[in-house]
């Protein structure tokens, strides 16, 4: 089954399909995402050699980002899996990147995205036998409290 992953909550737009054996992924930098979602789409499934009608299911990241950002990301595959028919679900900046990003780290560790006036949002994470599991819920870290908020976890920046 063909499953499109799309982000809007970093700086620009992140698209990706997969079917299972195979990852096409495309990024565009843009001050707005919704000049350039259509678009870029269209651009990924010609690079993947597949058609919209292959879709078989939308993953979206929901956050934590850019509010307008976020939420044009949000609507775009909520009218894409509701035209199309298809399954849509939501995961949080830190369930998509946490798999490819434990690689990067053993044990415990944080993912980490800035924002502005040095503030950060985290989640602390640990790698085991099992994989990759939230320890902790998602945080807010105000201006210089990141080291305290992280404490012995290694820093994994996830924007």
């Amino acid at each position: 089954m063909l499953i499109l992953g799309v982000d809007t909550a970093g700086e620009g737009v992140s698209l990706a399909l997969g079917d299972g054996s195979r990852v096409w992924a495309l990024r565009r930098r843009a001050r707005s995402a919704e000049a350039v979602l259509w678009p870029a789409l269209e651009a990924l499934l010609k690079k993947a050699g597949k058609k919209l009608g292959d879709l078989g299911g939308v993953a979206c990241v929901v956050g934590p980002g850019r509010f307008t950002a976020v939420r044009l990301g949000v609507t775009f595959c909520d009218m894409l899996a509701r035209s199309r028919g298809i399954p849509a679900v939501g995961l949080t900046r830190f369930e998509a990147c946490a798999p490819a990003l434990a690689d990067k780290a053993q044990g415990r560790y944080a993912l980490v995205v800035p924002s502005p006036r040095e503030e950060n949002y985290l989640q602390l994470w640990r790698r085991d036998g099992k994989g990759a599991r939230a320890e902790a819920s998602p945080a807010w870290a105000a201006a210089g409290a990141l080291d305290a908020a992280v404490g012995a976890a290694v820093k994994v920046d996830a924007s």
